[in-house]
């Protein structure tokens, strides 16, 4: 084991953090120092929709407080932030762990079409907000539960971020990184996690068998032993 460094968690798009705690009691029993971020939005509060832009700077300012490098680890939409946010500034980072992340833009017809839904959708909320049976109809076609959770605010940010391609940042990255995926996951498949493998030059992608979309929940002690190796 090397030295110790402080991990900072960027979660998912989810309003509850109960599924990291098994996570982060594993990492405090090896007295790990590790913060789990409230995200503006989700857990946290926010009063005007974002761009992935401004998550950036929202991390940075908290990076910025630490006094050496960290091990930053990001966790679906979380990973999206993160992967920007280590394409920018990746003398804050020490090694950068990805886990089922979000960021890749499928560019076929599908892809294409659920985006498209995404902004009908928001353009239904605006116009029509009695009427709920387009609204469902559509939000399936989209394939999102989470915008139906989702506020007015929240529904701008959604779109804002998937609207951005990860891909560019994810090329950029120089830092060390590791890549953690559910071999199962099909909110985001693990052909995103071998794309976002072979666009980070230093990185390596290990796959959780029969684990879906939150692998350090599912999986735990797994999860946990292949991220101790590099603390």
């Amino acid at each position: 084991m090397g030295i110790m460094k402080k991990i900072i968690i960027v979660h998912g798009w989810t309003y509850s953090l109960y599924k990291w705690n098994l996570f982060m009691d594993r990492l405090k029993k090896d007295a790990v120092s590790v913060t789990l971020l409230k995200i503006p939005g989700l857990t946290a509060p926010l009063h005007t929709p974002w761009t992935l832009s401004d998550y950036v700077l929202w991390l940075k300012k908290i990076i910025d407080q630490e006094k050496c490098k960290i091990i930053l680890i990001g966790h679906s939409n979380g990973g999206r932030i993160a992967g920007a946010f280590s394409a920018q500034y990746p003398e804050k980072i020490a090694h950068l762990i990805l886990i089922d992340s979000a960021g890749i833009i499928e560019q076929n017809i599908i892809g294409r079409l659920r985006r498209w839904f995404f902004k009908l959708l928001t353009n239904i909320g605006k116009k029509l907000p009695l009427y709920e049976k387009p609204r469902s109809f559509l939000q399936k076609l989209a394939q999102s539960s989470d915008y139906h959770y989702a506020t007015p605010i929240m529904r701008h940010t959604m779109i804002n971020l998937i609207s951005t391609d990860c891909a560019p940042y994810f090329s950029k990255i120089t830092i060390p990184t590791l890549i953690i995926w559910g071999e199962k996951d099909s909110i985001t498949p693990i052909t995103y996690g071998k794309k976002i493998q072979r666009l980070i030059p230093h990185s390596t992608l290990s796959v959780i068998k029969l684990s879906k979309h939150s692998p350090y929940y599912t999986h735990t002690e797994e999860v946990y032993k292949i991220i101790k190796k590099i603390y």
